[in-house]
Order: structure tokens, then sequence, then C-alpha cells
């Protein structure tokens, strides 16, 4: 990586973006950005009061950055949509990973555009890293969740290119609806039918995920098929929590199929029920 751009609001939320774009910067030798955006819905005066403000309080973060990390760290204030702003000044810049924090909800605003971290997720052409943990080490313990379409394939691969893997051999996760054919049917049958089909499903699972992975070098005893219980995000969770991962990383746009679930149909929601970091890799990226 050359550029890292972290994106603040200046909330404690912002804060583990910054130190985990801190500690990225260190390990990879890239620069680090920071962005604020502040709203332009303000009276002018207002406005103009906001970005000095802003401006000044980026200026002694950077500088703190730079003299605690020893990384080279500048700074940009814009206004605007945050989310518009924010891509767009990484962008600009020319990023290789912009960096969020999990930004607070508002229910009735989000029901229409999402939360400001996932506006910027569906619009961004790099990779985000949504942070919701505390920064306090290299990550260790990664899960990637695959629909076995090339998006997943490369979220992997961008996972290595950013270098956020170091040491940690990833798990790769498959999660498959257990009646993908003939469910309604399956309903009037014995229970010792349907647990047969259940199994059998399982079995037709783990095979899709294998015949998916061996190119991909993945370890057999790293690859794992699920089968979806209540929902895609809620069994991925599930399995980040058993393994005790401290990041998701997924692609934000799926296959679609009869057969198939799209996975970027639900990454809002693993998102959305994110207790750790999650990477969002976008199909179309920069280049």
């Amino acid at each position: 990586m050359k550029n890292i751009v972290v994106a603040t609001d200046f909330s404690s939320r912002s804060d583990r973006a910054v130190q985990r774009g801190a500690m990225l910067a260190r390990l990879s030798g890239a620069a680090m950005h920071l962005v604020h955006v502040v709203d332009d819905d303000w009276h002018p005066q207002l406005l103009e009061a906001g970005l000095r403000e802003s401006e000044a309080l980026l200026k002694e973060q950077a500088a703190f950055i730079h003299d605690k990390h020893g990384v080279t760290c500048t700074y940009l204030v814009k206004s605007g949509d945050p989310a518009t702003g924010i891509t767009g000044a990484a962008g600009e810049i020319g990023a290789d990973l912009l960096i969020v924090g999990p930004h607070r909800r508002e229910v009735l605003r989000d029901i229409f555009a999402g939360t400001t971290a996932e506006r910027v997720i569906r619009s961004s052409r790099v990779p985000v890293l949504m942070t919701s943990g505390a920064a306090s080490a290299a990550y260790a313990r990664i899960v990637v969740a695959t629909d076995l379409s090339p998006a997943s394939a490369k979220a992997l691969q961008a996972l290595e290119t950013l270098g956020l893997r170091g040491d940690a051999a990833p798990w790769l996760v498959y999660c498959a609806e257990p009646y993908r054919s003939g469910g309604a049917a399956l309903a009037l049958l014995p229970e010792s039918v349907i647990a047969g089909h259940v199994k059998a499903e399982a079995e037709r699972a783990q095979a899709e995920l294998d015949a998916f992975a061996g190119p991909l070098s993945i370890p057999a005893d790293r690859r794992i098929a699920r089968l979806v219980q209540d929902s895609v995000p809620a069994t991925i969770h599930r399995v980040a929590a058993d393994l005790r991962a401290d990041l998701i990383v997924v692609g934000t746009h799926g296959r679609t199929g009869i057969e198939r679930l799209m996975l970027g149909s639900v990454a809002a929601a693993i998102l959305g029920l994110a207790q750790i970091d999650v990477l969002a890799v976008p199909t179309s990226t920069k280049g």
C-alpha cells in the first residue's frame, strides 16, 4: 500500500479507525491521510467556522500521529455530503485502502439511505475497512466469507495485496441454504427423509467449497461450509465468533442465481451485525 485514507468525525468510533490506520501505515510504509467532511447543510458562517475548527483539529491529530507512530500523515477537510466527500477524497488522494469507523445509526434516515459507513462502502472503488474493535495488534484470525463467486475470490486476493493477512492463515466460509430445491415438498415428508436431505445438502455445500477453494490454495482444514439456520449474515458472524476471529472479509457484489445466495445483497447486514472489523472489497476497483 502507498496511501491509506482514514475518515474521521472526531468521535470515539473514529478513533478506532485512526488507530488502525496508523498501525497499518507504520507496518506497510504507506502514507496516512486524515479526511473530515463538514456537512454543508449549515448557514454559510457556521459552515466556515466548522471548516476552520475541523482543519485545526486535523492538523493537531496529524502531528500527533507523526510523532507517535513515525508515519507521514496529511489531512484534508471538505464540505458536502459526508459519504460522497469521503469517497471523493479517497479518489483524489489515490487511496489503496479507505478506513471508516462504525458510524452511529440514525433510525429514520438509515431506513432510506443507510449509515455513512454503509453508503461509503456501497460507492467506494477501493477496499473499505470498517473498524469496530480496538487496534491493539495485527489481525490474527481472519474469516473470508464467500458465495463462490469471482467477487469473493477478489476479496481474498485483496487481503493479500493490502498486506492485512500478515502471518494469519484465513478461513474460507461458505453459507448455503439447506433447502435450495424442493423445500415446500420436503416439508410434507418424514423427519428421517428431511434429515437425509439436509445431510446431503451439507455434503454438497462442502464439495462446492472445496472445488472453489482448491485453485486458491486454501488448505482443506481452513474451508468451512455451513447450512444457513436463520440468515447468511448471522451464520457468518456465528462462525466468526466460534473461531474468535478479529476480521471478516466480504465482497460487496456477488453472483446472482436461483441456487446461489448473492453475498452483495447481505453485505450491509454483515456490517450492521459486526462486533469486529470488516473489510469490504468492491468487484470494480480503481486501476
